[in-house]
């Protein structure tokens, strides 16, 4: 694997598929469509919204396993996660490489989990739902 750090402040894979990662927010605003795949290695983390943005602009994501991402990736279906070593991220990026129907169902099962959980009408309805069962809650 070739990481070259590019004028945008992100690591390029080379001699790949077009792969990026960066610290996210304005990058995947801005330049998500020149991306296949979104690297994001932390250390730790509560809610990884960049991980929903990410999945919502069609990029499959491999990720270290660590804070929310553990309750919001599903390893294998929704995405890779890595551990902490750097042979280990190679691994699962070269899997991605040499097996494109994997990386096409994998990104598929994200998008359908962004559209049925994390959209606002579904946020919205769970909200209300909420909201519903606490004011139950004090009538009784």
């Amino acid at each position: 694997m070739n990481l070259k750090n590019n004028q945008l402040g992100c690591y390029v894979i080379s001699n790949e598929p077009m792969i990026i990662t960066s610290n996210w927010h304005d990058f995947l605003q801005n330049k998500s469509k020149l991306q296949d795949v979104f690297i994001l290695p932390l250390i730790h983390e509560l809610f990884v919204i960049v991980v929903l943005e990410a999945w919502a602009s069609g990029l499959f994501v491999i990720t270290s396993g660590v804070g929310g991402i553990k309750r919001l990736l599903s390893n294998n279906k929704t995405g890779l996660v890595f551990d902490d070593k750097l042979d280990d991220l190679e691994r699962k990026y070269h899997l991605l490489v040499n097996n494109p129907e994997l990386m096409k169902e994998l990104k598929q099962n994200a998008l359908d989990m962004v559209k049925t959980e994390y959209s606002w009408t579904s946020v919205t309805a769970k909200l209300i739902d909420d909201y519903d069962e606490i004011i139950e809650k004090f009538r009784n």
